[in-house]
């Protein structure tokens, strides 16, 4: 599920068709960069990326990533491996299929990937400047973070893939199951995860606070809080200066900086995902811009079920 990320569309396309997924199943939240229009006009040259926009007052994200991990089990593709826009499963496929043998849970972590401090603005090409990961520290919680003690970079949580044979239900973030099997199949696998791209989009998700904390249904949703407190506060600069990378690799804490570690694993997949794309969808790797609006491939216009 994904809203206004035009910009990360080909590295997720081109990343889970290079590793082996059969089906990309995209849900779009109402986007306006032409993030939506992208992945119709991918879906039309490809059966295995399908997408469906939703419109809705009240945002029930685990309603609605729980439905469309049902019509792919009920469509027969019965291992789903869920994934936020900013998330890549670095997984073997092939080994997934060997362990697949029965209902169960493929639980990884976020490794989480530190943008470099010099990008301020959205970029395509961007993803190729994250050149570290971030240390995982334990006392990394909503409170340490908010005291600038801590990044959220530093902050790890489990996230699950699953086969099942009957309907489930997503917990918020795909952190589980609140409904289905139990299982675990395979852990310690990695998710890659590159939670803030860039200096603007701090700011942008401050400004959209309002929005995310008024059309749901009391969801804690502290980071996004604490955005907006920052905002509030004259703080965003030190919010990026936290969770992005310095020239020599640390983040920057007000009282404190703390080292990252040196890792181009990120950068390969986002290299390997656009090489794909360029091959196979070259148009998708054109300068941003707004693609031709289409009512096809999925689109629904109706609000979700509140």
């Amino acid at each position: 599920m994904l809203r206004d990320t035009v910009d990360l569309v080909p590295f997720l396309v081109g990343h889970y068709l290079r590793i082996g997924f059969d089906r990309i199943q995209f849900v779009d939240d109402q986007s306006s960069d032409g993030t939506f229009e992208l992945l119709c006009s991918v879906a039309k040259s490809n059966p295995r990326v399908t997408v469906e926009r939703v419109v809705h007052d009240i945002l029930k994200q685990a309603e609605v990533m729980s439905a469309a991990a049902n019509q792919a089990l009920a469509a027969g593709f019965n291992i789903v491996f869920p994934f936020d826009a900013d998330e890549f499963w670095s997984i073997d496929v092939s080994q997934i299929r060997v362990a697949a043998t029965r209902p169960g849970l493929f639980v990884g972590r976020w490794v989480q990937f530190v943008q470099d401090r010099s990008e301020r603005h959205r970029r395509r090409r961007g993803l190729f400047s994250v050149r570290y990961r971030a240390p995982v520290l334990a006392d990394t919680d909503p409170a340490t973070v908010e005291s600038f003690d801590r990044s959220f970079v530093c902050l790890t949580v489990p996230k699950v893939g699953f086969v099942a044979d009957s309907p489930v239900a997503l917990s918020k973030g795909q952190h589980a199951l609140t409904h289905g099997p139990c299982e675990i199949l395979a852990q310690d696998l990695e998710l890659f995860h590159v939670p803030i791209r860039s200096a603007r989009e701090i700011k942008l998700r401050a400004e959209r606070a309002e929005r995310v904390l008024a059309n749901t249904q009391g969801d804690d949703h502290w980071q996004t809080r604490s955005f907006r407190a920052a905002m509030q506060a004259g703080r965003l600069d030190a919010v990026w200066a936290a969770n992005s990378a310095s020239t020599d690799g640390f983040l920057d804490l007000p009282r404190q900086r703390i080292m990252l570690i040196r890792d181009s694993r990120f950068q390969t997949l986002m290299a390997r995902a656009w090489l794909y794309m360029l091959v196979r969808h070259p148009s998708a790797l054109l300068g941003r811009r707004r693609w031709p609006a289409t009512a096809q491939y999925g689109q629904s216009t109706s609000p979700v079920s509140t």
